[in-house]
């Protein structure tokens, strides 16, 4: 190999090198999202909370958008861990299905993940307000309509029971016409 070509590969495997290092000493730097979680509230609100958990405080952006309804946070400087990200994708989708969000999706922007997006799809019309809470950031969505009341279980019993013996006396109306049936056939052959 001549010298030219010696200093050239040398020169190109410094610069990589350094590229390198210098994207994974920023890339440590980063807000690493190590969990996405949902709850919902006691009582008859149906509040949902959706709490971003990073290593650092975030600096995030929301909107809004519509049909469906959905509250969009940005959160700039951000990476997710291995935890919330699907080994195949560039995030995770997951379905809590409370009174008030139907979806949540969390997923890396930009070719190298500078940018987390965390969209709150809302179940029903509400409000949401999105906060930072140390090194979280909750999304908070009330729906507009408070949730139906439950049945008690003394109610819902009640209900077991009467299907129940529904179940029970419509067994014995088919036996009595199977039998009825029988009798007949038996009366029509003499």
């Amino acid at each position: 190999m001549s010298g030219i070509h010696l200093k050239s590969l040398i020169a190109l495997t410094v610069a990589v090198a350094a590229t390198t290092s210098a994207r994974l000493a920023w890339a440590g730097d980063r807000n690493q999202i190590q969990a996405v979680v949902t709850s919902e509230q006691a009582g008859a609100a149906g509040t949902t909370t959706v709490r971003l958990r990073g290593s650092s405080t975030a600096t995030f952006s929301v909107y809004r958008l519509d049909r469906p309804t959905r509250v969009v946070v940005d959160v700039s400087n951000a990476a997710l861990t291995d935890a919330v990200r699907d080994p195949h994708e560039r995030g995770m989708t997951w379905t809590p299905n409370t009174w008030a969000v139907s979806q949540v999706q969390a997923s890396a922007l930009d070719g190298d993940g500078a940018m987390v997006r965390l969209v709150v799809t809302l179940a029903r019309p509400g409000r949401y307000d999105v906060k930072p809470d140390g090194k979280d950031l909750g999304v908070t969505v009330t729906p507009r309509d408070p949730r139906p009341a439950g049945a008690s279980p003394a109610d819902v019993a009640a209900a077991r029971a009467e299907a129940e013996a529904a179940r029970v006396g419509q067994a014995q109306a088919q036996a009595a016409r199977q039998a009825a049936e029988a009798q007949a056939k038996q009366a029509r052959s003499e």
